[in-house]
């Protein structure tokens, strides 16, 4: 083999062995001087590899790519939100990108100070795809919620083995509804269900048709986001792109709403012909209930800065954004209807 060949790959591992290193310590940063070093390792490997594609024909196109388009990408996350646009659009620039969400949006405010859409006769709740409601849950309903989910040792993910980075694969539980009696047959989590349905159907009066509850939960950590996205059947796989009538979200990380980045959700359909061009964002307040729109394009803003840490909070929960999610659908594909395709196709 030749030798420089062999420098070069082992140039590359010891690049994405910083970059790893990077990541651990952001997404475990406890204090001001971790985002420090993430930044400068961040830094070393993205100035590293930017001078070696600029002044070498020869360097390996795939690994050496992608570690240098992992380490700008980052780079430019920790500049954005700690307000150095200017540097971090550079970054992007040679990066291809041509478009990103406003500064306003990823350098979000924190605090309580946000205004949102709370009162749902408003003039402004009119035009918003989405409502919210705060002091949702009672607290039986609430203990039984964080039993479940605020842990992230617990059964609930232990047992899908739930991982963040590397995301493990998606899953969800379909609850059905039975429009004509409302009968419950699925306890607490069924109560839960029949009240935002109600609390909802002032808003979305179909609701009350539904015919199931899709059911999916996280336990992050703070400096992840969540891609946007359209909530959708199958994953959007098939011939038949169907969406879900309304999608609840469900903050669950007690006395603290400054963990994990605020929830944003847009105008945009997968019928706009332009990007969205109005967005509306909350942060994880406990025990809110938020309600949006199911056909609009949504996710999380990655936490900025350190998350602060609940003294009341379990230490391994307490810098952890933990949600559930409930989407009411008209029809979905269930398990057993998906399994029948696949052995037909």
């Amino acid at each position: 083999m030749d030798a420089n060949v062999g420098q070069r790959d082992s140039h590359v591992q010891h690049l994405e062995q910083l970059c790893k290193e990077a990541r651990s310590l952001w997404l475990k940063s406890a204090k001001v001087t971790d985002l420090i070093e993430v930044e400068k390792l961040y830094r070393s490997v993205w100035e590293s590899t930017h001078n070696e594609m600029r002044n070498s024909s020869n360097v390996s196109a795939s690994a050496h790519d992608v570690v240098h388009q992992q380490a700008g990408e980052k780079l430019a996350m920790i500049l954005l939100q700690s307000r150095r646009p200017d540097e971090a659009n550079s970054i992007l620039k040679v990066l291809n990108f041509t478009c990103r969400l406003s500064s306003s949006v990823l350098n979000y405010p924190t605090g309580r100070s946000i205004a949102f859409v709370q009162q749902p006769r408003s003039s402004l709740s009119n035009t918003a795809p989405c409502r919210i409601w705060d002091q949702f849950l009672s607290k039986d309903e609430l203990n039984c919620l964080l039993t479940a989910f605020y842990d992230p040792n617990a059964h609930y993910w232990t047992s899908h083995q739930y991982a963040v980075e590397p995301p493990s694969p998606y899953f969800s539980y379909l609850i059905p509804l039975d429009p004509e009696t409302g009968r419950n047959e699925y306890g607490t989590i069924g109560s839960i269900i029949r009240r935002i349905q109600r609390q909802i159907a002032e808003w979305k009066p179909l609701v009350q048709q539904c015919t199931y509850c899709e059911m999916w939960a996280h336990n992050r950590p703070h400096a992840t986001g969540h891609q946007l996205h359209f909530d959708s059947d199958n994953e959007g796989d098939g011939d038949v792109i169907r969406n879900p009538l309304v999608s609840t979200i469900l903050y669950l990380t007690p006395g603290n709403d400054s963990v994990g980045g605020p929830s944003l959700i847009t105008n945009q359909r997968r019928s706009s012909q332009h990007l969205a061009d109005q967005g509306w964002y909350t942060p994880a307040v406990y025990n809110r209930l938020v309600a949006f729109d199911g056909k609009v394009l949504h996710g999380v803003i990655p936490g900025k800065g350190v998350a602060p840490v609940n003294q009341e909070c379990m230490p391994c929960s307490s810098n952890r954004r933990v949600t559930l999610m409930l989407a009411f659908w008209k029809r979905i594909t269930t398990l057993s209807e998906s399994r029948q395709r696949q052995r037909m196709g």
